[in-house]
This record gives structure tokens, C-alpha cells and sequence, in this order.
């Protein structure tokens, strides 16, 4: 194992060569860090890697159709599966989701299924705060009225 202008390697060791070290460092592809235990990181470029570039467009997720089992006739509801999806890489269980324009409730009843906590406000009419609705979106909260 070797150091590299005053950086130590990982416990591990160094992923590559003394010379393929200085070549990254002559090609300015090296970020070293403010911290001297810090780790030397290494700039990578788009096409120098194999494979194909992650898409920002799920084509996979339908958009809610009238006659929708999930439908709750709010105009800017979304589909359950997207955000399914969001909650599922952006949280873990019992993280808490927040949702300040939650409209149809469909975020917050994703949560609740996901087994995650949640907070939601609206200014709006919010469809879902009807007791029929919340039971249906809801079925494993508690409906008390205290």
C-alpha cells in the first residue's frame, strides 16, 4: 500500500495502481478532499461508463383513467404506484412523509400502507377528510372521534 501526496489509502487499499494514480492526477481527474483522512475521489464521465444512462421517465406508471379502481375524482391525484415508487426509495419504514398539498390524500394513504408516519394540510375542500373516504383510504387507522 502506498500514500499519495500525503493521502492515506482506504483500509483496504488503494482500488488502483501508483500509476494509473498519477495519470488520473495529470489528467486533473482527482478530487482530493478538504480533510487529510478524507478519501481521494475520482471524477467519472457519462461516457466513459458501460451501460445505459438512468431515465428520468417511468413509462412503466398509467395515469389515473376515469373509470380507475383508485379514483377519487380529484383533479391532481396522483397514481398510487408513483408514489409507491417516491416513498419507497425516499424513506423507510416508520420515516416520517409530509405532504402540505395533499389534496386527494393519496400520498398520506401510500404512507399509511407502506407503514410509514405521516403529517398532511391543505387549504383546499380535501375530499378524503370524508369519514366514507378516510374508512376507504384508511382502513387501518383509528376512526375514533376523540
Amino acid at each position: 500500500m502506498y500514500e499519495y501526496k500525503g493521502y492515506k489509502p482506504h483500509r483496504n487499499g488503494w482500488s488502483i495502481n501508483i500509476e494509473r494514480m498519477q495519470k488520473y492526477d495529470q489528467e486533473n481527474r482527482l478530487i482530493y478532499p478538504d480533510n487529510p483522512n478524507g478519501a481521494i475521489r475520482l471524477k467519472m464521465y457519462l461516457d466513459e461508463s458501460p451501460g445505459i444512462p438512468v431515465q428520468d421517465l417511468w413509462t412503466d406508471i398509467n395515469k389515473i383513467e376515469a373509470i380507475s379502481t383508485e379514483a377519487v375524482d380529484y383533479i391532481t391525484q396522483k397514481p398510487e404506484a408513483l408514489l409507491t415508487r417516491i416513498i419507497k426509495t425516499s424513506t423507510n419504514e416508520n420515516d416520517l412523509v409530509a405532504d402540505f398539498f395533499c389534496g386527494s390524500g393519496t400520498t398520506l394513504s401510500v404512507a399509511e400502507k407502506l407503514g410509514r408516519r405521516w403529517v398532511g394540510a391543505d387549504l383546499g375542500d380535501m375530499p378524503f377528510t370524508l369519514p366514507e373516504n378516510a374508512y376507504w383510504r384508511f382502513p387501518n387507522a383509528n376512526h375514533s372521534k376523540s
